[in-house]
């Protein structure tokens, strides 16, 4: 078994806001590649979303909840993951501590005859 195993959490949950922002930043991107800074849009962005209501904003809410359950099952999938990783490891030391164990009596009996 391979003890060098590096696994990776989950990417961290993005708020409802952000997928707001991801979209409106790409949709002026494309209506208007050179009007503003990004700093302009980004304020712009902001005071839209503050403006909208509920059911405007219900897509994102949908979407940042799929994302969530998404996340969360990943989250579990690596705890499980890094479970068995441990045992297997604490598994695999012990078998060797019992090996070692075994060699070492092996010798001292060979030192005796």
């Amino acid at each position: 078994m391979n003890t060098s195993i590096r696994l990776l959490f989950p990417i961290n949950l993005r708020s409802v806001f952000s997928y707001h922002r991801e979209q409106f930043r790409n949709g002026n991107k494309e209506n208007f590649p050179l009007a503003k800074s990004a700093s302009a849009i980004a304020k712009e962005g902001g005071a839209i979303w503050k403006s909208m209501t509920e059911s405007e904003k219900a897509p994102y809410i949908a979407k940042a909840a799929r994302k969530k359950a998404e996340y969360e099952i990943a989250v579990k999938q690596h705890n499980d993951n890094l479970n068995e990783t441990a045992m297997e490891i604490s598994t695999s030391s012990s078998m060797n501590t019992n090996e070692d164990v075994e060699l070492e009596v092996n010798s001292q009996i060979v030192k005796v005859l």
